[in-house]
């Protein structure tokens, strides 16, 4: 079996959508009800200039719960993991700006925390951001790829 016949297996592809979706809406859920905590998360970052972090506390949140929800319902798969795929390549840098720098913050990924983060804490969230990532960009692929009909034009298992 190939790299590429193993992506495009359909229960592969269902169990990625599945984990990948539902770990952004339970995040999504975390944020959405301590937009304030979340906001305070954004902050110790410092990336980003004041006027901007509560809204971006506020919006993303509910994005990342319809891109998450999308992909668990099956629907706007491509559209939703390219969007997930931005966000985490953004986190990912958000996160390795922070170890760079030396900054011990919890990443905010899940729900806000008061206390700091070890340097574990950050490593962990790098390297579940990239599992998360390559799972995305493999629903992408995957999409981008005909996923959706075979070569014979019939249609694909998941779209039935």
């Amino acid at each position: 079996m190939t790299a590429t016949t193993f992506l495009h297996n359909r229960y592969l592809q269902l169990l990625l959508r599945l984990v990948l979706g539902g770990l952004f809406v339970w995040a999504a859920i975390g944020k959405i009800s301590d937009p304030e905590g979340f906001a305070k998360s954004i902050f110790r970052y410092r990336l980003l200039p004041a006027g901007l972090i509560n809204i971006l506390a506020i919006t993303l949140p509910f994005v990342e719960l319809f891109a998450g929800g999308f992909l668990l319902a099956g629907a706007f798969r491509r559209g939703s993991s390219l969007l997930l795929s931005c966000f985490l390549s953004v986190f990912l840098i958000a996160l390795l700006s922070a170890l760079a720098r030396g900054l011990q913050i919890d990443c905010g990924c899940f729900a806000p925390a008061a206390a700091a983060a070890s340097i574990y804490d950050i490593f962990s969230a790098i390297l579940r951001d990239l599992c998360m990532l390559l799972a995305a960009l493999a629903i992408f692929f995957h999409e981008a790829g005909g996923g959706r009909q075979s070569s014979r034009g019939e249609n694909h298992p998941l779209q039935e």
